[in-house]
């Protein structure tokens, strides 16, 4: 149906607003259906959401029952992998990863734990501001970092270490120790690609220093989460 009106003042469009003040008669064409204005302004396209992005809980592996994390668990999840606290100070001060993304705008996650070993298997999405050869590069030449805050002293050992083959721009894979000064130990792999300016974010975590991966079920998990992201921004 086509229909000609007149229209006068502002149309506010997300983040942008588009002027559109003293607009004469002009005609528009009416479709049935559903509306999306947000999508279409000035040629400019929203960014969709990570929430629409992220993997499904029920896609991870059976061994590893999962739930959507709650925005105060993402930013802990995500402090839990890098190794590093809040308000820590770290050593040397170049190696400090960057802070947490703001949950839930930027930050989105997924954990799944295994009963049996209390291994877990955590996928994080977050916008990223940088390139993935800035955090590869700091990475490289950082193999081992401190960081204390208050009476609490954890060291991070990290090694770079080949990545699985998946479709993004860039990827990284690291193989990290944390070591509490009390005692506390954990392994993690990590697997990092970057899609555009999402950066997924796919690892598994065990308890202790010994802890072997499960390798299998992180690369499984992994890719399937780089193909969603991958499929959602296309």
């Amino acid at each position: 149906m086509v229909e000609c009106v007149r229209r006068t003042g502002h149309v506010v469009v997300g983040w942008m607003l588009v002027a559109t003040a003293g607009w004469g008669v002009g005609c528009t064409r009416t479709v049935d259906g559903a509306g999306h204005p947000a999508d279409f302004a000035a040629g400019v396209q929203q960014p969709i959401a990570l929430s629409d992005l992220l993997i499904e809980p029920q896609r991870f592996p059976p061994d590893y029952p999962a739930v959507v994390l709650d925005p105060k668990s993402v930013e802990e999840t995500i402090r839990h992998i890098d190794g590093i606290g809040p308000g820590a100070v770290v050593e040397p001060p170049q190696c400090a990863p960057p802070p947490p993304s703001a949950a839930p705008h930027d930050a989105v996650a997924a954990r799944g734990v295994d009963a049996t070993t209390s291994d877990s298997l955590v996928v994080v999405l977050t916008r990223a501001g940088d390139e993935l050869a800035q955090r590869r590069d700091q990475l490289g030449d950082c193999a081992s970092v401190t960081a204390t805050a208050g009476e609490l002293v954890t060291t991070v050992s990290a090694e770079l270490v080949p990545s699985p083959p998946v479709d993004a721009d860039d990827t990284l894979a690291v193989d990290q120790t944390v070591s509490e000064a009390q005692g506390a130990t954990r392994r993690l792999l990590v697997l990092v690609a970057q899609i555009d300016d999402v950066r997924v974010t796919a690892a598994w975590i065990g308890a202790g220093e010994s802890s072997s991966p499960d390798t299998e079920a992180l690369h499984t998990l992994f890719s399937d989460a780089v193909l969603r992201v991958r499929r959602g921004v296309q």
